[in-house]
């Protein structure tokens, strides 16, 4: 295995953007980790499941993601992607827009490369 590149990782970021915005569960996934923690803005943590649930019952669903300011760092088998992204999306509360900070992190698993860590925080100002 070699490490993890900065190609791979702006690709993978690249399938999870598009697979959010379409909803395409199947390749989302693909691309989580079984013990993903995906932690929204709100401080609302989810796993994999219980967030791929959100996404399959239309509790969530995203109607415009637009990352900006992405920093890729690589540590061997491990990326840390920093980034802003301006979110606009449906719940069952209404429409929520915001712009937040995240934090995704990449690991190698195996043979694969999965999404094993989500945090955002709401952007200040």
């Amino acid at each position: 295995m070699s490490t993890l590149t900065r190609d791979e990782i702006e690709r993978l970021e690249r399938e999870r953007w598009i697979a959010l915005m379409g909803a395409d569960l199947t390749t989302l996934a693909s691309l989580y980790a079984d013990d993903l923690v995906y932690t929204h803005s709100n401080g609302v943590r989810d796993t994999k499941e219980s967030f791929l649930e959100l996404l399959r019952s239309g509790t969530l669903r995203y109607v415009g993601l637009e990352p900006s300011a992405t920093t890729i760092n690589i540590h061997g088998e491990l990326a840390v992607v920093t980034g802003d992204v301006a979110i606009e999306a449906l719940t069952r509360a209404g429409t929520y827009e915001s712009t937040v900070g995240y934090t995704a992190v990449w690991a190698r698993i195996g043979d694969d490369v999965m999404h094993v860590a989500w945090h955002s925080s709401p952007k200040a100002g």
